[in-house]
C-alpha cells in the first residue's frame, strides 16, 4: 500500500514471511494466504540493499552497513543497533 515496496532490492523467505529491503525500509509481508499478501509491519532503512535470514537473526545491508533484527517474532523484527557492523558500501 502506497508503494511501501516501491523499489524493492531484495527478498527473503521465512516460513510464511516474507522480508523485503526496500531503499527506505524493511518490510514484513505475510504470505500465509498466498492469494492475499498482508502487510505486516516496516522498519526504517537508509538505501537498503539485501539480507539473509539464519536462525532467529536477520542481517540486512543498508549506507550504514550491516545490520542486525531479531526476527524471534518473526512478525515483527527488532533492531540490535549494538551489533550494527559500519561498513562503507555495503
Amino acid at each position: 500500500p502506497n508503494g511501501v515496496l516501491t523499489g524493492a532490492q531484495h527478498i527473503t523467505l521465512a516460513g510464511t514471511f516474507a522480508y523485503v529491503v526496500t531503499p527506505n525500509a524493511l518490510v514484513v509481508v505475510d504470505l500465509a494466504n498466498p492469494l492475499a499478501p498482508q502487510l505486516v509491519t516496516s522498519q526504517p532503512l537508509r538505501d537498503g540493499r539485501a539480507s539473509a535470514l539464519q536462525f532467529r537473526y536477520l542481517w540486512v545491508t543498508d549506507a550504514d552497513g550491516l545490520k542486525l533484527f531479531d526476527v524471534t517474532d518473526m512478525r515483527n523484527p527488532l533492531p540490535v543497533p549494538e551489533a550494527t557492523v559500519p561498513l562503507q558500501n555495503a
